[in-house]
């Protein structure tokens, strides 16, 4: 069954925007619903996944039947897999020498990332995926947002009418 229409990315399954917004279990659940009352369907980022302990345990726990197809995609650029997605995504968070973060998170769930990642390649059957060049997803990405910031009208103080005097002033290429 293919859903067509526009795509809600759900950035709260981000642990820096869950911790920064105080996010728990019910809350993002909560809003997870909403989002699936408001688009046909949810994308997922894959790194979140396993950045996030409460994002891992939604997927892979309680709104695990909600959390799939037809109603939930990942974007995985141009890899073949969620596993080749998170093989990359690790092994460029690991060349720097001093660990990060997103780096131990990963860590944490030690051989269970790439066979957890194998089990959602098959879940989300990445093969009937559309392959999207990366630069293109960010700039997609990043025109949403301005185009969601822009479409409101802000007063001065707002972040908003900041952004539009920043690519105003030539301060950034917001295309």
């Amino acid at each position: 069954m293919e859903i067509g229409g526009k795509a809600v990315f759900l950035g709260e399954l981000d642990d820096d925007f869950q911790q920064l917004h105080g996010l728990d279990d019910p809350a993002l659940s909560r809003r997870l619903v909403c989002y699936y009352l408001l688009a046909p369907h949810i994308v997922l980022h894959p790194a979140y996944i396993w950045q996030s302990p409460l994002t891992h345990h939604l997927v892979f726990g309680q709104m695990k039947e909600l959390l799939r197809p037809p109603f939930t995609r990942v974007e995985l650029g141009r890899y073949p897999s969620v596993n080749d997605y998170m093989d990359q995504r690790v092994s460029k968070v690991r060349r720097p020498n001093d660990p990060t973060r997103e780096l131990r998170a990963y860590e944490s769930h030690g051989d269970n990332l790439l066979e957890e990642a194998r089990n959602l390649t098959i879940r989300f059957d990445v093969t009937r995926l559309h392959e999207v060049e990366a630069t293109l997803r960010d700039q997609r990405f990043r025109g949403l947002v301005i185009g969601d910031v822009g479409a409101t009208d802000f007063n001065e103080q707002t972040l908003g009418a900041r952004f539009v005097a920043f690519a105003r002033s030539g301060g950034a290429d917001m295309k």
